[in-house]
């Protein structure tokens, strides 16, 4: 998935991986002989509102939420009461992004 041009909801105990290359023929695939760019920082972040957990909490919003940790390639979306993104729903109903330079 193209993070940077689709919203990914993410679901609890699912790996996400990120990855940037030099997309030479623009069709957004990671094609042979097409070089790898290594980032020099990576940021997972959360954006959006999510839904409530069984009814029983309120929707949380988050604006480009830094996700604290979440610095490298991978990012496994933890269980609702491991998230830091404050929500009783924890990561999940909300935009997975990635901020790289």
């Amino acid at each position: 998935v193209d993070y940077a041009r689709t919203a990914t909801n993410p679901l609890v105990g699912q790996t996400y991986v990120f990855r940037a290359w030099n997309d030479v023929n623009g069709n957004g695939i990671w094609d042979a002989g097409e070089a790898q760019v290594v980032p020099a920082s990576i940021q997972w972040k959360l954006d959006g509102t999510n839904s409530t957990a069984n009814g029983t909490s309120a929707a949380a919003t988050l604006s480009n939420y830094s996700i604290a940790g979440a610095t490298t390639d991978t990012y496994t979306i933890p269980v609702n009461s491991l998230s830091s993104s404050g929500a009783t729903p924890g990561d999940q109903g909300f935009n997975l992004k990635v901020d790289f330079n």
